[in-house]
C-alpha cells in the first residue's frame, strides 16, 4: 500500500471516528440525565437532514447554508422535547399502546399524510392528558423503551410518507464539499475530509466543554449522580433533562451534516445511525461523555481500517476470493460483543452499565 493511499485512509478513519463520537455523545448525555437509552436518536439525525435538504434546495427561495442549518438544528431541538414528553415523561403501557396503534395506521396508510397531520397531535395530546391525570399504568423501563422505538417509527414513517420513497437518496449539499486537494509531497488528500473531521473535532471540544466546564454541565452531572438530592439543592431536574435532551439532538443534526455529504442520506437510515451511536456509546461507557466520545472514535476508525483491510485481502485472492468487505460489520459487531461480555462497562467506564 502506497504511502499516500495510507494517509487517505488515516484521514477517512480520523473522520468518521470523530462523527462516531459526536453521535455516541448525544446518547451518553441523555443516558447521564435521565437513565434512558434514546432509539429514536438517529432518526432525529435524519429529520434534522432533511429538514435541512429542503430549505437549503428549494426552487422557490433557497436559504443560505448557515440560516437553513440554524433552523434545522432548531425544530429538531423542539422535536427532542417532544419526544421526550411523549415517550419518555409520560411513557406508560397506555401511552406506549396509544403510539403503537397510531403507528400501525400510518404504517397501514402508508400513502396518505393526512394520518400524519392528525396521528401525531393525538399522539401528544393522550400523552399530555395522561401525564395531567397521573395515569401510569405499569410503566418503568418497558414504557420509554417501547415510547422510543415507536416515536422513532413515526419519524421514519413520517419522512417516507413526505419523500414519496424509502429507497430515495439524497447527497446533502456539504459546507466544505467544494473544497479541493491538499498535497503533502507526494501524497495528496480530499480537502473536504479533513475540514469534516477539523469541524468535528470542534464540536466535540465544545460539548466537552459545555458538559464539564458551564453551569448547565455541572447540573446535568448532579442530576446523573442523584436526582432527589439535586431537586433539594434547587436544581430544576426536569429543565435539565429536557435541556439534555435538546442538547443530545442540536449534535445529532451536526453529526448528519457533517457525514450525510460525505455518503448518501435516507429516510430509513436513521436506525443504522441510532444502533452506530449505541454502540459507540456502549464500546466506550455509556455513563461517560468522554468515553463515548473515544468509543465513537474507536468504531469508526475500526469500521474504515477493517474494511480496506478485508478489501486488500479479497483481491490478493484473485476473481474467485470471497469478498471480505461485506463481512466488515459482522465481524465489527462480533468483536464488540466479545468486549461487552467481558468488560460490560466498556472500554473507558468506570463502572457496569445499569441494566434497564
Amino acid at each position: 500500500m502506497r504511502v499516500a493511499d495510507l494517509a487517505q485512509i488515516l484521514v477517512q478513519m480520523v473522520t468518521q471516528g470523530v462523527i462516531y463520537a459526536l453521535l455516541a455523545m448525544g446518547i451518553a448525555i441523555v443516558y447521564r440525565t435521565s437513565r434512558v437509552l434514546n432509539f429514536a436518536h438517529g432518526e432525529l439525525m435524519v429529520v434534522g437532514v432533511f429538514v435541512f435538504y429542503v430549505l437549503d434546495t428549494n426552487p422557490i427561495r433557497p436559504l443560505p447554508y448557515p440560516v437553513a442549518a440554524a433552523v434545522a438544528i432548531g425544530v429538531t431541538i423542539a422535536i427532542g422535547m417532544v419526544l421526550h414528553l411523549v415517550a419518555v415523561e409520560s411513557a406508560s403501557w397506555v401511552t406506549a399502546a396509544i403510539i403503537i396503534v397510531l403507528v400501525t395506521a400510518a404504517l397501514a396508510g402508508r400513502s396518505g399524510p393526512a394520518v400524519w397531520i392528525l396521528g401525531a397531535p393525538a399522539a401528544a395530546v393522550a400523552a399530555w392528558a395522561l401525564r395531567r391525570t397521573s395515569v401510569r399504568g405499569l410503566g418503568g423501563s418497558l414504557g420509554w423503551i417501547l415510547g422510543t422505538i415507536a416515536f422513532a417509527v413515526v419519524l421514519q414513517e413520517g419522512l417516507v410518507a413526505l419523500i414519496g420513497s424509502s429507497e430515495d437518496q439524497q447527497l446533502i449539499p456539504g459546507l466544505f464539499s467544494s473544497f479541493g486537494t491538499i498535497r503533502l509531497g507526494s501524497v495528496v488528500i480530499a480537502g473536504e475530509y479533513v475540514a469534516t473531521a477539523a469541524c468535528a473535532i470542534v464540536v466535540v471540544i465544545g460539548l466537552d466543554v459545555i458538559e464539564s466546564r458551564t453551569r448547565f454541565g455541572r447540573a446535568m452531572k448532579a442530576v446523573a449522580a442523584n436526582k432527589e438530592a439535586s431537586a433539594l439543592m434547587g436544581i430544576d431536574v426536569r429543565r435539565v433533562v429536557y435541556g439534555a435532551f435538546a442538547l443530545a439532538a442540536a449534535s445529532a443534526v451536526v453529526a448528519g451534516l457533517l457525514v450525510t455529504p460525505l455518503t448518501f442520506a435516507k429516510p430509513t437510515s436513521g436506525p443504522t445511525f441510532t444502533i452506530i451511536a449505541l454502540t459507540a456509546a456502549l464500546l466506550g461507557g455509556i455513563d461517560s461523555v468522554r468515553g463515548a466520545a473515544l468509543g465513537g472514535l474507536v468504531l469508526g476508525a475500526l469500521e474504515i481500517g477493517l474494511g480496506r483491510l478485508l478489501d486488500e485481502i479479497s483481491r490478493l485472492g484473485g476473481e474467485g476470493a470471497v469478498p471480505l468487505l461485506s463481512l466488515r460489520n459482522a465481524i465489527v459487531m462480533s468483536l464488540l460483543i466479545a468486549l461487552l461480555v467481558l468488560r460490560p462497562q466498556g472500554l473507558f467506564g468506570g463502572r457496569a452499565v445499569e441494566k434497564v
